[in-house]
């Protein structure tokens, strides 16, 4: 099953490939950062598990973009507004591994105090094969109980 920060990564790798000059954080930010940069953000997560074999993964993500100055910005926030765009909703996939790849879907892209957020859902589904161990030594037989009825 695809491990969360290798969705994470996928994305990364997309900002990277979209803006790269800009710095990308998946960590936590503290104040002192260096601007420009990204923030990403996982949000909600919600996993289901079906049948045992079968695994559905919606997630959420918030990519803040942290403008080079935090006054006078405009400019810079309505460039990265298509960037983003471009990125996450003009272009959906997200190469997540060599054999996965998922889309952004819900795109949003806004403004917040000087931050610019782009807000989207993915969503993964795998199957696998579960491994069930038995320890033969543990079965307990009842006597009396008739196998051929």
């Amino acid at each position: 099953m695809t491990k969360f920060i290798d969705i994470q990564a996928g994305i990364v790798a997309k900002l990277v490939k979209y803006a790269p000059e800009v710095d990308v954080n998946s960590s936590d930010i503290e104040e002192g950062f260096k601007r420009p940069c990204f923030y990403v953000e996982m949000l909600d997560a919600d996993i289901d598990n079906l049948a045992n074999n079968f695994d559905e993964k919606k997630i959420e993500f918030d990519i803040l973009y942290f403008p080079k100055h935090q006054k006078k910005n405009q400019e810079d926030l309505l460039n990265m507004r298509d960037i983003l765009t471009e990125a996450f909703s003009e272009n959906r996939e997200i190469q997540i591994s060599d054999d996965l790849i998922t889309e952004s879907e819900d795109v949003k892209v806004f403004e917040v105090d000087k931050v610019l957020h782009c807000t989207f859902n993915i969503f993964i589904a795998e199957q696998y094969n579960k491994v069930y161990e038995y320890n033969m030594e543990e079965l307990e037989f009842k006597e009396g109980i008739d196998a051929n009825k």
